[in-house]
């Protein structure tokens, strides 16, 4: 078979995902496009989940453990402010200092 040359010239990140396992552990996903100019070539993924069966894996940035934290508080915050909204079902201390609204 013929060789094809592939130019890939950039990258944009294209998800970034906080994922909890059931023991509360945080898995950070990040996902990558790789281009040649505006033409996706591939993906290229990293995880932080050592239980994941991934070659490509990264230890969890110690530096990103506040922010993350906060993101959570508040996604958990705006979560339950809608379940109820929609389906009246959590009670607002579900979110530890109750529901902002």
């Amino acid at each position: 078979m013929k060789t094809i040359d592939i130019n890939i010239n950039h990258a944009r990140i294209t998800n970034i995902a906080l994922q909890f396992s059931e023991t509360g552990e945080i898995d950070l996903i990040a996902s990558a496009a790789l281009l040649c100019g505006n033409k996706k070539l591939a993906s290229f993924n990293i995880r932080t989940d050592y239980s994941f069966g991934n070659d490509v894996k990264v230890p969890f940035p110690v530096d990103i453990t506040e922010p993350a934290a906060k993101i959570t508080k508040t996604i958990e915050t705006i979560l339950v402010r809608e379940l109820n909204k929609h389906l009246k079902q959590l009670p607002e201390s579900t979110v530890e200092g109750g529901v902002v609204e």
